[in-house]
């Protein structure tokens, strides 16, 4: 799948999908969704030579890591796993927050700037605002 469709189907299914997001405020239940709206398989296990390690969304061959009210840096370092030790070319960190105020875009965004790497893309879904930001 590509990172545009991602957001494609985040958009047009904006309505439902903040509904739903409203009422909840686990991390479990926004994978539930998420996979459902997308259509991709959730909390998927890969065994690594020295580990086991989750993936939270599988959308063909994107890796997705969800953080729910996190931090703009939390998540990184996971998608930076998924390239590394699992062989994903393509991921993205999607972070869910009630409000992505102006520093915390911003934040997010120097974020990926650092990464440096096309096929590390970002989303941040505003709840309250209702918006869906890719980077």
């Amino acid at each position: 799948m590509k990172f545009e469709e991602i957001v494609t189907k985040l958009r047009d299914n904006s309505g439902r999908l903040f509904q739903f997001l409203r009422r909840v405020n686990n991390e479990a239940d926004v994978l539930v969704v998420l996979a459902d709206v997308l259509g991709c398989h959730r909390e998927i296990s890969y065994k690594t030579d020295f580990s086991e390690m989750r993936v939270d969304l599988v959308c063909g061959d994107v890796a997705v890591e969800v953080e729910v009210d996190k931090r703009p840096y939390d998540g990184f370092h996971q998608v930076l796993a998924y390239k590394a030790l699992l062989d994903f070319e393509k991921v993205v960190i999607l972070h869910v927050v009630r409000y992505a105020y102006g520093e915390y875009v911003e934040a997010f965004k120097k974020m990926l700037n650092v990464i440096r790497d096309e096929n590390v893309r970002g989303v941040i879904i505003s709840v309250e605002d209702g918006e869906v930001f890719a980077f």
